[in-house]
């Protein structure tokens, strides 16, 4: 019914650039330079390649809006949030402590688990944090979600669940 895009931000470009350049560079130095320092190597491309991958399955490409559920669509899947289950969503502004419990903090993106006073715990799934929206979800569960206009996808998502509560 309704979608929009999620553009990575342009502190986020920069910092995948520059950890992916770094640790392909350290890997690839210890890999052929430094013939005692193999495992080493090994361990930074690998843990780049995880880092891709998990980045891959967290960081959003866009927003969906069905008749049943908020969709989240990832590379790799998509988290569906049923309209139902929302009991909260709306615009939100990322302050200053923003605390980043386990995920990435700029490489493709921000994801994983972050905390702050206002909030407490919850799920950040964002490519730019100047454009995200709060989801609320009856059991508790917090999600902070990036795309290009947080307050035109909060106002669809209103629209659809009023417009299926008004069918009951």
């Amino acid at each position: 019914m309704y979608s929009q895009k999620s553009k990575l931000a342009i502190r986020s470009v920069v910092i995948t650039l520059l950890l992916t350049l770094l640790l392909l560079g350290l890997g690839l130095y210890f890999l052929m330079f430094d013939e005692n320092s193999v495992f080493e190597s090994y361990v930074l491309l690998g843990l780049l390649v995880a880092i891709f991958l998990c980045s891959l399955y967290f960081c959003p490409r866009e927003i969906d809006i069905d008749a049943n559920s908020l969709n989240i669509v990832f590379p790799l899947r998509v988290k569906r949030v049923s309209l139902e289950e929302i009991s909260k969503i709306e615009p939100y502004k990322v302050t200053m402590n923003f605390v980043r419990t386990f995920g990435s903090g700029g490489f493709f993106g921000w994801w994983g688990w972050f905390r702050n006073q206002e909030l407490g715990k919850f799920m950040v799934y964002a490519s730019d944090l100047d454009h995200v929206f709060l989801v609320e979800i009856k059991s508790g569960k917090k999600y902070v979600v990036s795309c290009s206009d947080p307050e035109t996808i909060c106002d669809e998502v209103r629209k659809v669940a009023v417009t299926k509560n008004s069918e009951k």
